[in-house]
């Protein structure tokens, strides 16, 4: 019993450490995720064209997706938003933007799946708004 005590004192020391020193690595958001910035060739890739989007709104800074397909539990899927580090030169300037689903599920339920996505790394110093060009969507203008 007592090594067990000690087993148990000596874990907690040693898996303690400091927050205050841990280095931030992404600042903190009220959205669930980061856009993906990519290459070009990962942008153009083809990705699974199955789902459909059922809404889109952008809220302060960020853009909620609500994403149906069909499935088992959309818990599981993987969304991501994909750009590039390229803007379209228009005013006001554009980016373009693609949803990414990862979903290897084979149920025939039908789902939906809302997930918000930070905008903050898309700005663009001395612009105020961008035109956010979603494939399989209308334009939608983001202002920051």
């Amino acid at each position: 019993m007592k090594l067990l005590v000690i087993i148990i004192s000596v874990f907690l020391v040693v898996s303690c450490s400091e927050v205050g020193n841990a280095p931030q690595v992404e600042p903190d958001t009220v959205c669930d995720s980061f856009i993906d910035i990519v290459s070009e060739d990962q942008f153009n890739t083809p990705g699974d064209a199955d789902f459909n989007i059922k809404n889109v709104v952008i809220n302060q800074d960020c853009l909620s997706i609500s994403i149906v397909d069909s499935g088992c539990n959309a818990d599981n899927w993987e969304v991501t938003l994909l750009t590039t580090s390229s803007v379209m030169e228009s005013n006001p300037i554009q980016k373009a933007l693609k949803i990414k689903l990862i979903n290897n599920q084979a149920c025939l339920a039908v789902f939906q799946k809302t997930k918000t996505f930070d905008l903050t790394p898309i700005q663009v110093e001395g612009e105020d708004e961008i035109i956010l060009n979603i494939e399989g969507l209308d334009m939608i203008v983001y202002t920051y």
